[in-house]
């Protein structure tokens, strides 16, 4: 397993970073080819999700409900990206772009994750840095923003997931969304931790909108002053 900053946890850090960069440069070249960057966005996803993530729990787990499941908010993520691109849902968009938060996080405090040799090591890779690059594609190409319908669709959607992933932790003995096996807060009781956890997770998604919204009300306020 890779260890926190490990030299493998490293070398997918640098990996993730160069790739980011690279496609933040490029922009302008993904802005005028955005119909073919969403055809290698679901192409991507496609070959990751299927062939290699649940191909792997077909062949090797033997699809262990406790740990197939695509109740990880990471894979979780990828599952909504797919369907905006495929449907153009906005609900789907807003949530998936919510929940990269999490891939972000996964990406810096890797937990149960195989090295970069292994089958599932490079779907990690793939999906978390996936989900995160259409993210900022949303942002920077798109024009996504945290407003407020946004949250309300990924919070909808996440009260949703939540009871769910619970409920199929109690069925198959799972760790979705980290209930039973947690990264911190290893005191807490179950109640008290998933109280934590929902209610943490959907003032998080508040607080980013609140934070545009000042931002945006500042810039705003700044170019019809003329100050901008």
């Amino acid at each position: 397993m890779v260890g926190i900053f490990s030299a493998q946890h490293v070398v997918y850090l640098c990996f993730c970073a160069i790739s980011i960069f690279l496609f933040i440069k490029n922009r302008e070249y993904v802005r005028i080819r955005k119909e073919a960057t969403e055809r290698v966005f679901l192409g991507i996803l496609l070959f990751q999700q299927i062939f290699l993530l649940y191909g792997w729990y077909f062949i090797v787990m033997d699809f262990d409900l406790a740990i197939s499941l695509p109740f990880h908010m990471c894979r979780l993520t990828a599952v909504l990206a797919v369907i905006h691109l495929i449907f153009k849902i906005r609900a789907a968009q807003d949530a998936s772009i919510f929940f990269s938060l999490f891939a972000l996080a996964s990406l810096f405090y890797p937990k149960d994750v195989y090295n970069f040799a292994h089958i599932n090591g490079l779907s990690y890779m793939i999906y978390h840095l996936q989900v995160v690059i259409m993210s900022i594609y949303s942002v920077m190409i798109l024009g996504w923003r945290p407003e407020f319908r946004a949250f309300k669709n990924a919070a909808l959607i996440f009260t949703v997931y939540f009871p769910a992933a619970i409920i199929t932790n109690a069925l198959t003995g799972g760790n979705y969304f980290y209930q039973n096996s947690r990264p911190f807060l290893s005191d807490l009781s179950s109640l008290a931790f998933g109280a934590f956890s929902y209610f943490g997770t959907l003032a998080g998604f508040a607080l980013i909108c609140f934070c545009w919204r000042a931002v945006s009300g500042r810039i705003s306020a700044a170019a019809q002053h003329g100050q901008i």
